[in-house]
């Protein structure tokens, strides 16, 4: 099998559909055959080289389709060496709604999604990384994903936490998938943290397990190869995505220790405030790569007993021009899906942060870049946080297998999570949860459409499963929602937001036994009171500005 450099390769197009019990299932794979005994489709291997996909029984005597680490012992490997990360992508119903319940339209969406992650993957030089994509599981039905919907706060919220731990039991049990080495849930809902007092504070963009890729842990019949990414259709989630992949593949947060689980070199000696991909400060052109720290995690956890999966290589078939997200959506097209509005600044500043209009203040505000391949005006596009000249021959293409695909009908109820790794598991009671009845039609497509296969019933017993709470790392949104600039296109100042400049005031020096700000600046230029009156409430309950800016944390946030 000849694989081409700077490609991501589409293994298996799956699309789930949950809707009043029906189970619409689509392989796609070179050669289908149906299985008598269980009356399903399963894709085979044809030719040399790669490995099949396997759709496990549904009575769940067929292998798990979450691959998990070889028992044999291997060798060392020393840098350049090359993964291969197969991704489930599975998106909720809002997101289904968002692309115009289009599957042709959501499938292009995605991987140009998954485009925009794989860039960040292609800047390190080793180890090598070559995402692909398993399937794509979409949700026609809000009730689809259980994991979610149970975890739902108030009307537009989840618990990411507990939809995560949901999440890694479902996908346990779950044996009708394609195999994949991470499973990443996408939703539109707003993620949020559960406080001891019980409060559910928002600002979490993503949730994922620390050295979770590969991982199924049968003993507590859960799989840890989960991620939960925010993304509200405009590719707001891309930075997002790649971040908590970092977290499964073995990366903390920088400045912080290793877990204890995991050893390794940790990430103490790279700063936070640096804003590289595994910090949650990413303002600059660094916030698209990955500090010196994340790349000696990532061969720590690669040369480990646990991350075999990742070097099992993906069949590949024929090619799929490959789509910049950029060129999907303009800057205001991104604005409109993620405020509503429209872009305020059309030029090289979009590449570092897009500033979008919104409505409700009056101001320009900004919590992420704008797309990689996004026009930043002179005929140039934005690549890896600069603005560059368009260079069309520089986009190769992806591989994509197409000869078939899969639709999946399922009544659960399911809401898709997004998690930081934990570093350490805390086991919960028991539970019993009774499985539901399911019926599953089996739809083929092929060049003469869709042509209907056989159909079954099956009922599951209630199994037993033990839950575990993650102690987790959260991924905060890269940009304040009240982060702004002054609505002008002409012009670059920036003004604090309403809700935080009336409490400015000027620096004082603090009286005996009051804290005092430590740092002389964050982001190579700003003071503590200068990042907080430009960013507003958004970093204010951060352990870092905590730590480091006490004064001016406890000044500009104390009356929020």
């Amino acid at each position: 099998m000849i694989l081409v450099e700077d490609t991501v390769m589409l293994v298996m197009v799956v699309v789930v559909v949950l809707r009043e019990e029906r189970l619409l299932l689509m392989l796609m794979g070179l050669v289908v055959r149906e299985n008598a005994v269980h009356g399903f489709l399963i894709p085979t291997t044809v030719g040399g080289g790669g490995r099949g996909k396997f759709m496990g029984c549904l009575d769940g005597t067929g292998p798990h389709p979450a691959r998990s680490a070889d028992a044999r012992p291997r060798r060392k490997r020393s840098a350049p060496y090359i993964i291969y990360p197969e991704i489930l992508v599975l998106v909720d119903y809002d997101g289904y709604l968002l692309h115009g319940q289009d599957n042709s339209q959501i499938k292009s969406y995605y991987v140009s999604f998954w485009n925009g992650v794989d860039l960040r993957y292609k800047l390190l030089k080793g180890p090598r990384v070559k995402i692909s994509i398993a399937g794509i599981i979409i949700s026609r039905s809000r009730d689809a994903m259980p994991y979610l919907e149970k975890n739902r706060v108030g009307r537009d919220a989840i618990d990411s936490a507990s939809a995560l731990t949901d999440m890694g039991k479902y996908l346990y049990q779950e044996r009708r998938l394609p195999t994949y080495d991470i499973a990443v849930a996408i939703t539109k809902y707003d993620l949020c943290r559960r406080r001891k007092s019980g409060r559910c504070t928002t600002g979490t963009a993503g949730f994922a397990y620390v050295g979770g890729a590969c991982v199924v842990n049968k003993r507590l019949q859960k799989v840890n190869s989960v991620a939960i990414v925010e993304d509200t259709g405009g590719f707001s989630g891309i930075i997002v995505a790649a971040h908590e992949a970092g977290h499964l593949l073995g990366a903390v947060h920088d400045g912080s220790p290793p877990p204890s689980y995991l050893g390794g070199p940790g990430a103490r000696r790279c700063r936070w405030e640096d804003g590289y991909i595994m910090s949650d400060l990413r303002h600059t052109e660094k916030g698209f790569r990955w500090s010196s720290c994340s790349v000696e995690q990532f061969h720590h956890f690669l040369n480990g007993d646990t991350a075999t999966c990742l070097y099992n290589l993906p069949h590949e078939d024929e090619s799929l021009p490959r789509v910049l997200p950029g060129k999907l959506l303009s800057l205001d097209d991104q604005c409109k899906k993620d405020r509503g509005t429209s872009a305020c600044f059309k030029d090289d500043r979009v590449c570092a942060q897009l500033f979008c209009f919104d409505s409700s203040s009056g101001y320009c505000v900004s919590y992420r870049p704008a797309a990689e391949g996004s026009d930043c005006g002179n005929g140039k596009i934005c690549s890896n946080g600069r603005c560059v000249y368009d260079n069309g021959n520089s986009i190769s293409d992806f591989d994509i297998n197409r000869s078939g695909e899969h639709f999946i009908f399922q009544s659960t109820q399911v809401k898709p999570v997004y998690t930081d790794p934990p570093s350490s598991t805390t086991p919960r009671p028991t539970t019993t949860r009774p499985t539901p009845t399911t019926r599953n039609w089996w739809d083929r497509w092929d060049r003469n459409g869709w042509s209907r296969g056989s159909s079954t019933t099956t009922t599951t017993t209630p199994r037993t499963t033990t839950t575990t709470t993650p102690r987790t790392t959260t991924t905060r949104r890269t940009t304040p929602r009240t982060t702004t600039t002054t609505t002008t296109t002409t012009t670059t100042t920036q003004s604090p937001p309403k809700d935080i400049k009336k409490l400015y005031k000027d620096p004082v020096k603090p009286a005996e036994g009051e804290c005092e700000d430590r740092i002389a600046n964050i982001a190579g230029s700003l003071t503590c009171q200068d990042f907080l009156t430009t960013y507003g409430f958004r970093y204010c309950d951060h352990r870092y500005i905590q730590k480091n800016c006490c004064r001016s944390q406890k000044e500009l946030c104390s009356r929020r």
